[in-house]
């Protein structure tokens, strides 16, 4: 699911995406994409079917003494095996899927040996990550965890980024760094330092927050550690990218498969769209995980609303310390956290419009929520470039709030939501929810 949603977010860029199913022993990767591939896919040519084609015509070429010529040549011959898939007039994709579907697939997976064909051709998967890498922006490649032959050209010989996709468990855990230091010591060996691992934390559950904080700290040291060891580094934090990196589960996804990112705004809030964009804007960048460099917000207004949410907003500045602390946003120089209704005057209006017509670099508007609030002129002036905190206390207008929440969200404007202000839990996910949503949007004005 990790690879699909990526590879949708990159196309939507604009850039020209390969995807390559190199899980040989169970493909799955042209599920996802069943409704925009050929009737009769199943029957295309795939991977396995091109390799065996490279085995049976190319002769011996020991390291060393390549033709170039004639590898490039046979190497042309790749688009004859990979399909397009246009998932809208913005959204396009490549594919070369596992191989033809057909009742040899399992044979042919089988019969071919990946280890003679590299003593074969040693050089030829150096030339094949350089062609389609010529061909295309970015090349995404899913592939087994690393134990395989197939799965070390995937994890070791081919990339230049590595996605260790892993769970909250330690089987997972030691697996995805036994993979990771494989093929760092491989590169290292082959005097290369190129090459970028991600860890993505996956299958998060949320609703258990004791454990996600605590299975949060074991995995957050032990990647902590073994980037410190690879990279000889000291004092090195991962806080910030474990804080925002991180695929919750959702049961939804657990049905059939779906893409979040068509199903769903990437920009939506508390979605498993979001947090692949998360993801998918750390993986297109240029630094290391460890070197973001937060630009603090300047927190402008905290708009409340009926009188009742008065204690409430009193009590979400309290929890805005923690991100203050964080060094995320500087502390508010003119909060309003009294009724609009009684205590704005006419220079506070004034400055909300002003703030709302000519949105500034790292300004966070805050408004809690309320049916009195939606009546106004300036609320209805709030843009995708506002953050909107939304406080829900169970009130007889619950059911409105809901419905604005909605429309909001279909305007691409971000809510966070809390229904339970009363409830401490409630107020720790609340303020999690703001910090990733920082987090995301100082990501996107880098």
């Amino acid at each position: 699911m990790a690879l699909a949603n990526m590879a949708c977010l990159i196309a939507q860029s604009g850039r020209r995406v390969l995807m390559i199913d190199w899980d040989l022993e169970a493909p799955g990767l042209h599920k996802y994409f069943y409704p925009y591939l050929a009737n009769d896919h199943h029957n295309k040519l795939g991977l396995i079917d091109f390799y065996i084609r490279a085995s049976n015509e190319l002769d011996s070429i020991p390291y060393g003494a390549e033709n170039e010529s004639s590898i490039n040549t046979f190497l042309s011959n790749l688009p004859d095996y990979t399909q397009d898939i246009v998932l809208s007039n913005t959204m396009r994709l490549s594919f070369i899927q596992a191989g033809s579907l057909s009742a040899s697939y399992a044979k042919n997976v089988d019969e071919f040996d990946w280890e003679r064909f590299f003593k074969k051709i040693p050089s030829f998967f150096s030339y094949f990550a350089d062609y389609i890498s010529s061909q295309y922006d970015y090349v995404l490649i899913d592939s087994r965890t690393g134990y395989t032959d197939m799965g070390g050209i995937c994890t070791v010989l081919l990339p230049t980024k590595l996605v260790l996709v892993f769970s909250p468990n330690q089987q997972n855990l030691d697996s995805v760094f036994e993979v990771g230091k494989k093929a760092m010591e491989y590169r290292r060996r082959w005097g290369s330092n190129s090459l970028s691992i991600y860890p993505l934390p996956s299958r998060i559950e949320m609703q258990e927050q004791q454990l996600r904080i605590e299975w949060e700290a074991i995995y957050k040291r032990k990647f902590e550690d073994f980037y410190s060891e690879l990279y000889q580094l000291n004092n090195l934090s991962l806080d910030d990218y474990f804080s925002n990196i991180k695929i919750p589960h959702f049961s939804f996804y657990s049905y059939g498969e779906k893409i979040a990112v068509i199903e769903e705004s990437p920009q939506a809030a508390d979605t498993l769209a979001n947090a692949y964009y998360r993801f998918y804007l750390r993986l297109t960048e240029q630094t290391s995980i460890w070197e973001l460099k937060i630009i603090p917000f300047y927190l402008s207004y905290i708009a409340s609303g009926e009188n009742n949410n008065s204690e409430v907003s009193n009590r979400f500045i309290g929890e805005l310390n923690m991100l203050v602390n964080a060094g995320l946003i500087l502390p508010p120089t003119n909060p309003i956290v009294s009724p609009f209704c009684e205590a704005w005057n006419d220079n506070h209006v004034r400055e909300i419009h002003y703030l709302l017509q000519n949105p500034q670099p790292y300004h966070l508007l805050v408004y809690i929520l309320s049916t009195e609030l939606l009546q106004t002129e300036w609320y209805r002036q709030i843009s995708p470039q506002n953050c909107l905190v939304v406080l829900l206390p169970q009130t007889p207008n619950f059911n409105q709030l809901k419905s604005e929440i909605r429309k909001l969200r279909e305007r691409n404007i971000a809510v966070i939501t809390t229904f339970e202000p009363d409830s401490d839990a409630s107020w720790v996910d609340l303020v999690r929810k703001l910090k990733d949503h920082l987090m995301l949007v100082t990501y996107q004005r880098r």
